[in-house]
């Protein structure tokens, strides 16, 4: 969990989402952020992995329930995986450069 901190409040830096509205988008993106079985010194990886791609599947599942649309689902949900490794990547130089550092970049 403590390496999946930065990645958390990285969530906040996104202004693509509006907590009123997306809070179930939201909340989903966090648990995937959180089941990375990638972050390091873990001992159940697969066990990790298996609850991340659960809640991948079940994001995918809202937003074809949400919008009703496979084609709109779909172009929707690769578009918010696809800033998934950017949000990683932000949360590991926050990791290793400190909050401070994330507080100056983004004045």
């Amino acid at each position: 969990m403590k390496y999946g901190g930065s990645d958390i409040l990285n969530m906040g830096a996104v202004t693509i989402f509006d907590v009123n509205t997306q809070c179930w988008t939201l909340n989903l993106l966090t648990a995937i952020l959180l089941f990375n079985p990638n972050r390091p010194h873990l001992t159940h990886t697969d066990t990790v992995s298996l609850h991340q791609k659960s809640y991948i599947h079940l994001l995918y599942r809202y937003f074809e329930l949400k919008y009703r649309s496979e084609s709109e689902a779909r172009r929707r949900f690769l578009w918010l995986m696809k800033l998934m490794p950017d949000i990683n990547q932000l949360g590991h130089t926050v990791w290793n450069n400190g909050v401070g550092y994330f507080t100056v970049i983004s004045n």
